[in-house]
């Protein structure tokens, strides 16, 4: 009767367990989704608006993300060198994005 109860434990329990999901598979469709959704970007000619006078040193990114949402807000801080003598400097955004404020550095130490 043990031996009956055992067996029948584990036939039964492969028949319940959790099926294995193929995790690669997922990953690889995730990341083909991504791809395909920036091919425009990565596929669009080196063409922008943004003015030539300045050389970007790095970007400083945070973000606050709800995914609940589909909802992403964030701040960007830019460090870079003047170039070339000029008054103002162009950067080339996204349309999508909301650009709420734009700060100088300067505008801090006053």
């Amino acid at each position: 009767m043990k031996i009956f109860f055992l067996t029948c434990l584990l036939i039964f329990s492969k028949v319940i367990a959790q099926p294995v999901t193929n995790y690669v598979d997922k990953v690889t469709e995730i990341s083909l989704a991504e791809k395909l959704s920036h091919e425009r970007v990565i596929n669009a000619d080196n063409v922008t608006s943004a003015s030539e006078n300045f050389d970007v040193k790095y970007y400083r990114r945070e973000w606050e993300m709800d995914p609940a949402v589909r909802f992403i807000k964030g701040k960007v801080t830019v460090y870079f060198t003047i170039t070339s003598s000029a008054n103002s400097i162009s950067f080339d955004l996204m349309s999508p994005l909301i650009t709420d404020s734009v700060k100088l550095l300067a505008d801090y130490q006053k």
